[in-house]
């Protein structure tokens, strides 16, 4: 047989599914413009974006073509949407009186309320310079002012920090695409100046979640504001920790479970209450009212990543329903995949993006092989119980790699704790939510969240007590950079190609999975403040410092696979070789040197040894060391990120000089 023959054939069989693999190639697309070490020119981005389009219609009939085509569509439209989110960023610290409008309010990852101020007006900076939006921590006493009020604070804010090590979690471009030019703290009381006004969305969104937790007393109100309205700042640390570690922490975001529930039940009740209107197709008037019930529940949702795909995927169902065509197929999972990436091209990098899709694929092929199955035939108890077996199962399977990527952690009891828990969502929950909604016009929204309180208390006694079964969870270090995707292309191979070429996608995720396992940790670690240096030594990462940057220190604890507090890193006996001296100022540093590094939180003027101080860093980002045959190897973060828009001043100032739909404070001097 001729390889040419084979593989024409191969890519023959795969025509059905093409606009399944053109969702592929589009996401493709939008990854190598985030991977890319260098940030692209916009007329060259553009021009791709318009030439690509042009060659994807002209190339339908040639399929390898046209899915090239559509890789660099995806990649000159993540381009332009960065380029479209230009807006200023702080380049050095300030402090000073700030003012605003309070569009967000949630929690630091230490507990601290912040909010998100637009409208953003300092004396500290220059007219062009101000930035679009801030987020700032309350350390103090003041009382967190109302959504849409505007406010004054005194307060200390820094430019978004970069990835806490090199090649993790970049906050900086998280932040460019929230639009969000500066972070920090004030331990001032906030002064309001104005009446709340605009945000009424956001409005709403706090009055629902203020009267669920006046009607669900203590941790479940936290909980049922969370599947409410997606404000987590009242959620107890201890019902996060336990969720996660039964991998019941699903529950929490607002996806598919909760939107399909939410949709299910309108439509069921629709349908019922229509179907004695013999003139009218009850089945079409319930899926056009459980349209409308699906789109304020994203409204008030807060539009999450998980939450819009699972919105787009029930619109697309309840459209087919509407006109009479099957849904629940690969080709809506794509679509959604798409919009989303459309909408939110970041999205690319989030958990929810990567679990969400991964379930839903992984539920929508596993339902397909199991409906023609004769075991799963019928109807009854039979067919509910292996299909909640089935989707717990397949779910889990799929999101698992995942979030042990994300989250360095693997449950061992997830399938039990979620057989279990899953049913309360749907049958006391979920339905005891959407009757208090009902019964509120009559004063008689107690009877709904009566439910919702009960049901809620056995999932959270549910977590905890899974939660605490020995061996219930493990610690896994975080894989590199590249072993997500690659895994990511393999899972894709095997699940939506046609043929025997689907083993080379198990071939390709063995390859990732033996990569996470052999990948190195850095021996030294050095956080992009100067404040904290991690050194690997023979009973884990030895901490020069028991508190203070603990932000750093947790995330790289967590990426080691590691459970241990910094004070008890810090506690660890320090590694032979290198030796490294932190100091916090320049005074400190000897004249003869006496270690191998020294990191410094001040600025140097020549410094006569190896050293890290604020300029280097700054430039550099956080840094990882390898020691190899007594040398060491550095790494800094912006080797793996390059200079872009987001992390990069000149490159932001010449986009910003260039976009010509770029916010009017475009940070250009006039």
């Amino acid at each position: 047989m001729e390889w040419p023959a084979a593989i024409n054939r191969a890519f023959a069989e795969q025509v059905g599914r093409l606009f399944i693999w053109a969702a592929v190639a589009f996401g493709s697309g939008t990854g190598v413009y985030f991977r890319l070490p260098f940030e692209p020119q916009l007329w060259s981005a553009v021009g791709c974006l318009c030439c690509s389009l042009i060659l994807t219609v002209m190339s339908r009939h040639n399929p390898i073509v046209m899915l090239g085509a559509i890789v660099v569509v995806g990649y000159g439209w993540a381009a332009t949407v960065s380029h479209w989110h230009a807006a200023p960023v702080l380049e050095k610290r300030i402090y000073g009186d700030i003012s605003g409008r309070v569009v967000m309010i949630d929690v630091s990852a230490s507990g601290k309320p912040r909010i998100t101020l637009d409208r953003v007006e300092t004396k500290e900076l220059p007219p062009y310079a101000q930035p679009e939006r801030v987020r700032i921590a309350l350390h103090g006493p003041s009382d967190v002012p109302p959504i849409g009020s505007h406010v004054q604070v005194t307060a200390h804010v820094s430019p978004p920090p970069g990835p806490a090590e090199p090649g993790g979690f970049d906050f900086q471009r998280h932040a460019w695409f929230l639009s969000l030019g500066g972070v920090g703290y004030t331990r001032k009381v906030v002064q309001i100046e104005g009446d709340p006004e605009g945000q009424t969305v956001a409005r709403v969104r706090a009055a629902i979640g203020f009267w669920i937790r006046d009607h669900v007393p203590g941790n479940s109100g936290g909980i049922a504001t969370a599947i409410t309205t997606g404000d987590r700042a009242y959620l107890d640390p201890s019902d996060v920790t336990a969720l996660r570690q039964s991998n019941l922490a699903h529950l929490l975001a607002i996806s598919g479970l909760h939107m399909g529930l939410l949709v299910g039940l309108v439509f069921t009740i629709a349908r019922l209450c229509c179907v004695r209107l013999k003139r009218f197709d009850a089945k079409k008037i319930a899926a056009g009212v459980a349209m409308v019930a699906a789109t304020a529940y994203l409204m008030i949702s807060g539009a999450s990543i998980a939450t819009e795909r699972a919105f787009i995927m029930s619109m697309v169902i309840l459209g087919a329903i509407l006109a009479r065509r099957r849904a629940l197929t690969l080709r809506a999972v794509a679509l959604a995949a798409v919009i989303v990436l459309i909408l939110r091209p970041q999205a690319i990098f989030s958990p929810g993006f990567h679990m969400s899709f991964a379930a839903t694929t992984a539920l929508v092929i596993a339902f397909q092989f199991a409906t023609d199955r004769l075991w799963f035939k019928g109807a009854g108890w039979r067919r509910a119980v292996i299909g909640a077996v089935l989707s717990s199962a397949v779910a889990g399977l799929a999101t698992a790699p995942y979030a042990a990527a994300h989250f360095n952690q693997v449950p061992h009891y997830g399938l039990v704790a979620n057989l279990l828990a899953v049913p309360l969502m749907g049958i006391v929950v979920m339905p005891g939510l959407l009757a208090a909604v009902l019964l509120a016009p009559f004063g008689l929204e107690f009877i709904g969240f009566f439910f919702v309180d009960q049901g809620l208390q056995l999932i959270s006694a549910i977590a905890h007590h899974v939660a605490q079964w020995p061996g219930s969870v493990s610690q896994i270090k975080a894989p590199s950079p590249w072993t997500l995707p690659l895994f990511t292309l393999g899972a894709i191979i095997f699940l939506l190609w046609i043929g025997k070429g689907r083993v080379v996608g198990v071939a390709v995720c063995a390859v990732s999975l033996v990569l996470w396992w052999d990948h190195r940790r850095p021996d030294i670690l050095i956080a992009d403040s100067a404040l904290l240096v991690g050194v690997m030594g023979p009973a884990g990462r030895q901490m020069s410092r028991d508190k203070g940057a603990g932000f750093a220190a947790r995330i790289w604890l967590e990426n080691d696979g590691d459970t241990v507090s910094q004070s008890d890193a810090a506690a660890r006996n320090r590694a032979a070789s290198p030796t490294i001296s932190v100091l916090r100022k320049a005074d400190a540093m000897p004249d003869v040197c006496e270690s191998d590094i020294y990191v410094v939180a001040d600025y140097l003027r020549n410094p006569p040894c190896d050293v890290f101080d604020l300029r280097r860093l700054r430039n550099t980002g956080s840094v990882a060391g390898y020691l190899n045959n007594g040398q060491i190897d550095w790494i800094s973060a912006k080797d793996i990120s390059g200079r872009r828009l987001w992390n990069d001043r000149w490159v932001r100032r010449d986009a910003l000089a260039l976009w010509p739909f770029a916010s009017g404070r475009d940070g250009l001097p006039r």
